[in-house]
């Protein structure tokens, strides 16, 4: 456990701020106002293959003049998360989207401050809204890419809105061949997930984080073990009104697994 949280915290500060292209402002004639910000308001995902030959999740979301990033594994576990200030401007003939007050970290509660502003260009064209990084100057862990995102479909249109998930749930746990009853209950505020899972035996037991994107629930919990704090990953997939998925403690995934299905 100690060795994967020493490993986010070293590679949290550069990791965080991916898909973000760095140059110079000095040469940036500031719009009046933002017209091309107001096209860019909402929920932007990529896939995206890493270095290591694995399927990531880019999801990037801009509200106002803030934008949001979190970087997903392929089962949407939260990797990374950043957030900061933003606004549009022109070098040239390019759009470029400034980036300001950065922070990043492991989950939306545990972010820190990154004294760098940052700029990108960036196209929007027929849907797709593609982010160039990393050309102006070598990053240790980071290539330059091009990454290009699709906008989320409104949430009327997919089916899938967090209000889907909103609410208690009776949970079953299977490890080996015991079985464990749970309730699990989910809310939400300023539309950021947040839950707790209730058991009969410890009592209850808030989640470090939740986040429900395409369909897929991530959720994690906290833990003390054996007298170690461990992290129990739920991931779960919203068919109908049933929840069905895995569950596993981050870094002993082969001792500690097991399955659980959640129905209201």
């Amino acid at each position: 456990m100690n060795e994967m949280k020493s490993m986010f915290t070293t590679s949290i500060k550069t990791a965080a701020l991916i898909s973000f292209l760095l140059y110079s402002s000095t040469f940036l004639s500031v719009a009046a106002d933002s017209p091309e910000l107001t096209k860019l308001q909402g929920t932007w995902n990529a896939k995206v293959t890493s270095d290591e030959g694995k399927e990531v999740h880019h999801v990037l979301e801009i509200k106002g003049d803030k934008l949001t990033f979190k970087l997903l594994s392929a089962n949407h576990e939260l990797r990374i998360f950043a957030k900061g200030s933003v606004r549009t401007e022109r070098l040239g003939a390019f759009n470029v989207l400034q980036i300001s007050d950065l922070q990043a970290g492991a989950s939306e509660d545990q972010t820190d401050a990154i004294n760098d502003d940052r700029s990108t260009i960036y196209s929007l064209d027929d849907g797709n809204f593609i982010l160039a990084s990393n050309f102006d100057k070598q990053r240790d862990g980071q290539k330059p890419t091009a990454t290009t995102y699709t906008r989320s479909l409104a949430a009327k249109e997919t089916g899938q809105s967090m209000d889907k998930v909103i609410g208690k749930w009776k949970m079953k746990i299977k490890m080996d061949d015991k079985d464990r009853d749970y309730d699990l209950e989910l809310t939400a505020t300023e539309g950021k997930l947040a839950g707790s899972v209730k058991s009969s035996r410890s009592g209850e037991h808030k989640l470090k984080s939740a986040s429900f994107v395409d369909g897929k629930l991530s959720m994690e919990l906290v833990r003390e073990i054996q007298g170690n704090d461990a992290t129990i990953l739920y991931l779960g997939t919203l068919v109908g009104d049933q929840l069905t998925g895995t569950f596993s403690i981050k870094g002993f995934e082969d001792q500690y697994k097991g399955t659980w299905i959640g129905v209201k």
